[in-house]
């Protein structure tokens, strides 16, 4: 992807554009929110990982304030999030009051919570530091986000696979737009940027996701990986842009 669809994304649906707040920047126009069978295209890669590492199902419900921020931020709306939101990915009510308690315990969101009511969440900026690449990826500004539009269908089959499948399946959207080959993700196993995941968690995790049929694992010189996602599960939610290569 050219360097000028990168600067073109749009800050209102950046949720990490204020570095205070990681509230989006103003803005004189209104844009269009993030269509609901997608999640966000700039997602940060070290907030996403720090979720991961808080576990207890804190990733699947950052997943859910990150998509929710995007669908109501370009209206000017705060961030509701209401227990019932983490059915995409198979999570119940309790799960998703945990899954917010534990984020903002790890210091990644700022959380209101009231009887009755939905819970206010502010999305806070994570240490971009503990992103560090392989020697044969330069790391970069843009290294920090996941850019590409990940279906909600894939997603939410990945956030069903074995543990730690969801960040693996995050991991591979990643790097298929940072390895520069066409339809290839390619990146190595230990350690992967930014994660404490350990070698033989993340074959797991890899196998889980070719048992899904979400990738499809391919030859790799050790301490590395080479698969291609299955995107044509995109067609299923009306995605077209996104077949399988």
């Amino acid at each position: 992807m050219p360097d000028t669809e990168i600067q073109n994304v749009d800050p209102m649906n950046d949720p990490f554009a204020n570095l205070e707040t990681g509230f989006p920047v103003e803005s004189v126009r209104t844009p269009k929110p993030i269509p609901a069978h997608y999640l966000p295209p700039k997602m940060s890669w070290p907030w996403l990982t720090g979720a991961d590492e808080l576990g207890g199902g804190a990733l699947d419900v950052g997943l859910v304030v990150l998509r929710n921020h995007a669908r109501t931020a370009p209206y000017g709306w705060p961030n509701r999030i209401g227990l019932e939101s983490g059915e995409p990915f198979g999570l119940g009510r309790k799960a998703v009051r945990n899954g917010l308690k534990l984020l903002a315990d790890g210091g990644l969101i700022r959380l209101e919570m009231k009887p009755g009511s939905k819970a206010v969440v502010e999305i806070l900026k994570s240490d971009s530091s503990r992103v560090m690449e392989s020697d044969w990826l330069t790391s970069t500004k843009q290294a920090e986000f996941i850019y590409l539009k990940i279906p909600m269908d894939w997603i939410s089959r990945a956030a069903k696979c074995q543990t730690p499948g969801l960040i693996m399946g995050l991991a591979a959207w990643r790097y298929d737009f940072m390895t520069k080959i066409p339809g290839e993700s390619r990146f190595s196993i230990h350690p992967l940027a930014g994660s404490n995941r350990s070698t033989s968690a993340i074959r797991r995790g890899l196998v889980a996701l070719e048992s899904a049929g979400l990738v499809k694992l391919m030859d790799a010189p050790r301490g590395f990986v080479r698969l291609k996602i299955v995107k044509a599960l995109a067609l299923e939610s009306g995605g077209s842009d996104h077949g399988d290569n």
